[in-house]
Formats: structure tokens, C-alpha cells, sequence
């Protein structure tokens, strides 16, 4: 906040450190006045009140009209400098507001971001001097992350997260991918090649859809092309996506569907076909070769 000695001297007369701190701190101010306004209205709109014109005149100002015509939108995440998942709520927060309220400055994206800031993460921020503050986005990105821990520990953390990744049951590679992309935001850029991102996906995957990617292909070189081998895959039943309702998991290792005995008596095709789940389609009482579903 500026120091009460210049808020009254005019404006020309400030110094370049000066004129920031005044600016920062007016805009501060009027981001608590607009949330204060939209308190109101939303209070008065869900009592049911109309809503209020104070000072109405036949012919508004250009800035009143400018500030009646501003988009309301949701008020960004707080972040407080707890962990990644906040900063990144935050950050995704900050830019979804600032696309709806057209707001495409750095610098006043920075000031206003910066006034959501809670907790540790304010009290660096207030610690930090005005020259020293970010001015771009990036910047502001990159302290906040700061913040949370030093560089080398976040880097480590993220890597022992993408070692540690596994593709859960139900999981597509689409959304394995996301999760590791996350971690990879961490790693510097030396340490995050695209051949070692695309390995790092591909030990994720589960064991037999990353054979069968291998199969695909022998040569891993990036990232998509091992994204797009298991989508590939996926479609075909390989994975954790493929239905519950396949056949059992006998005869999914090749035994032969017209060997099975019942009391000793051997079934005969359309005796086994009544018995049996299609291959392809999932249904019972016929066999993946007299498929209605078969194209």
C-alpha cells in the first residue's frame, strides 16, 4: 500500500517506485469496491429486491457506462501457497476471469491476480519490494510456484511422481497423459525431452497394453506417437478399458472354445455357442463368428 506521505502529491511528481506502489494500491481498492458490488447485487437478486440506482441520471458518463457494461464473472481461486493442485487452481482461475472480463494486460493481470493471494503466499508477495515484483505473466507464474517450495525439490518431487505412475483400472491414456503432464511442469526443459516423456507414458500404461504398443511399435520416439499406438489398442479391448463382460479369462488365453466338457460329454458348437459370451460384442448365445454385430 502506498505511504499516507504521497497519496495527496499529485501524480506527475511521484517517482517511478512511487507512481507502481499508487497504482498497485488503487487497484487494489477497486478490486474490493467491484467485490463489494457484486456481493450486493447478488444478495439483493436472490432476496428478491431490486436493484438499486444510486446517483441515476438521464445521461450516464463514459466511464460510468464502461463500468456498467464490464462482464460479471466468478472471482478467481485463492492461493495461499500450500501445494502444485492450488497454485494450478489458481492460476487456471485467474485465467478463465480475466478472458471473461477481457481483461489481456499483464501488468493489470498481475496486480489483480496478485490480490487473491492469501496466507504464506501474501506475506511474500508483501515481502517482496515493488521493483522486485513480476510485471509479466509468466514471471508472476514462476514466483508463485517459488513460493511453494524451491525449483530442485519441486523437480525431484515430480520425478519420483512420473517414476512412481501407474494407469489405474478404468484409466484411458488420454487421461494418464494429462496427469503426467502436470508433473512434467515441474522438470526443467534439459530433463523433460520428448523421447523421455514418451517413455516415461509408456512404462505408465498398464503391462499388457504397453506390449501391445511395443508390438506397434519398436521405435518410441515421442510422446504422441505412444499416445495414439494405445489409443489404437484401447479400441481393440486391449487395456483397462475393455468391458467386464468379455469371455473368461481361460478362454481369452486361446483355449479352443470346442474342447470344453460338461460331465464328461464334449459340447458341440451351437450347444457351447448357448453357454458362451461373443468375443465381440459381449452378448450370449452365439460365437464371435456368427456375430450379428460382426461387419
Amino acid at each position: 500500500m502506498a505511504p499516507r506521505s504521497s497519496r495527496n502529491t499529485p501524480a506527475e511528481a511521484l517517482s517511478k517506485e512511487e507512481r507502481a506502489a499508487r497504482l498497485a494500491d488503487l487497484r487494489v481498492q477497486m478490486q474490493e469496491k467491484r467485490e463489494l458490488e457484486e456481493i450486493r447485487e447478488l444478495e439483493d437478486e436472490i432476496a428478491g429486491r431490486p436493484r438499486k440506482r444510486v446517483n441515476a441520471s438521464p445521461a450516464p458518463s463514459t466511464s460510468s457506462n464502461m463500468l456498467a457494461a464490464r462482464p460479471r464473472a466468478n472471482a478467481p481461486p485463492l492461493f495461499g501457497g500450500k501445494n502444485i493442485a492450488e497454485l494450478r487452481r489458481h492460476l487456471q482461475g485467474c485465467k478463465a476471469y480475466f478472458n471473461a472480463i477481457g481483461e489481456h494486460g499483464d501488468e493489470q493481470r498481475v496486480a489483480t491476480a496478485a490480490s487473491y493471494l492469501r496466507d504464506d503466499a501474501l506475506s511474500q508477495w508483501d515481502r517482496t519490494p515493488e521493483s522486485e515484483r513480476p510485471v509479466t505473466w509468466s514471471t508472476y507464474e514462476n514466483v508463485l510456484r517459488d513460493m511453494i517450495s524451491d525449483p530442485a525439490n519441486r523437480a525431484g518431487i515430480a520425478l519420483l511422481a512420473i517414476k512412481r505412475a501407474e494407469q489405474e483400472q478404468g484409466q484411458t491414456v488420454r487421461a494418464l497423459a494429462t496427469v503426467l503432464d502436470e508433473y512434467w511442469e515441474d522438470v526443467p526443459e534439459d530433463m523433460a525431452t520428448e523421447p523421455i516423456q514418451a517413455w516415461a507414458l509408456l512404462n505408465a500404461l498398464q503391462s499388457d497394453l504397453r506390449v501391445a504398443v511395443l508390438r506397434e511399435e519398436r521405435t518410441i520416439t515421442t510422446r504422441n506417437q505412444v499416445i495414439a499406438a494405445a489409443q489404437r489398442q484401447e479400441i481393440l479391448g486391449v487395456g483397462p478399458q475393455r468391458p467386464q463382460n468379455r469371455a473368461p479369462e481361460a478362454a481369452s488365453r486361446g483355449l479352443a472354445p470346442h474342447t470344453n466338457r460338461v460331465e464328461g460329454k464334449s459340447l458341440d458348437s451351437n450347444a457351447q455357442s448357448e453357454k458362451r459370451d461373443c468375443f465381440r460384442c459381449g452378448e450370449r448365445g452365439h460365437l464371435v463368428k456368427h456375430c450379428p454385430k460382426k461387419t
